[in-house]
């Protein structure tokens, strides 16, 4: 009899992080494809898994010869895989900067698109906008400043501003690696309140190289996409 070889490889992992935060976050945080993307699983034979703080999507691939660990079945060129990121506890959200975004108005809307890789970190998120005195900031929102990054802990906005070195108003963090207030859109007509990301992982040849799901020749590159939250 005939052996039968199968073989899966990572397509992509999106992982999510949350400042000092050590379970697992598959606990507070759901992902569900949408609609199209419910139909094209299968016809490319991607099988959906959860690790830690994850979701993996792995494809079936060749397992020898030329294409070895590329796709069985092909990318279509510019396919979309569009996921719902909901949150099982509203109160989750508490813990994060997030807590006083207008989720109610806005999603966070998250891409491959971005090209904003930080050192090692492929990131979902876009680069934090720099300060500007005309804009408003709400709690929790991030800005940049001199290649410093900062968090407002009270709100400002033109007819009140106050810059970054204000620390009655303002907090020192890490990096810029974290979705922001540049991350969100006005909520689509027909996302519900539950809804509070959406993420979009594009195939396309013309994706900067660090985001691309598949080498040059094609091989499941098992790329790790990251979205950060801050605490």
């Amino acid at each position: 009899m005939e052996l039968v070889k199968t073989k899966y490889k990572i397509l992509f992992s999106i992982e999510f992080h949350l400042e000092d935060f050590p379970d697992d976050l598959n606990q507070y945080i759901k992902i569900f494809p949408d609609k199209n993307t419910r139909l094209i699983i299968p016809e490319y034979r991607i099988l959906n898994r959860k690790q830690k703080n994850s979701h993996v999507s792995l494809i079936h691939v060749e397992d020898e010869g030329p294409l070895t660990d590329s796709p069985k079945i092909p990318l279509q060129e510019n396919e979309v895989f569009r996921f719902i990121i909901k949150v099982s506890e509203r109160s989750f959200l508490n813990r994060t900067h997030l807590a006083s975004y207008n989720l109610e108005a806005n999603i966070i809307s998250l891409s491959n698109q971005v090209n904003h890789a930080v050192g090692s970190e492929i990131l979902l998120s876009r680069p934090i906008i720099s300060y500007n005195a005309a804009n408003d900031y709400e709690p929790g929102y991030l800005a940049e400043s001199g290649g410093n990054h900062f968090r407002a802990i009270l709100s400002s906005n033109s007819g009140d501003s106050h810059p970054v070195t204000d620390t009655n108003f303002w907090r020192s963090i890490p990096d810029g690696t974290y979705v922001s207030q540049a991350d969100l859109q006005p909520r689509p007509s027909d996302f519900d309140l539950d809804t509070l990301m959406l993420i979009e992982i594009l195939h396309s040849s013309t994706l900067p190289s660090a985001y691309s799901l598949l080498d040059g020749s094609s091989t499941c590159k098992e790329i790790n996409y990251k979205i950060k939250l801050f605490s």
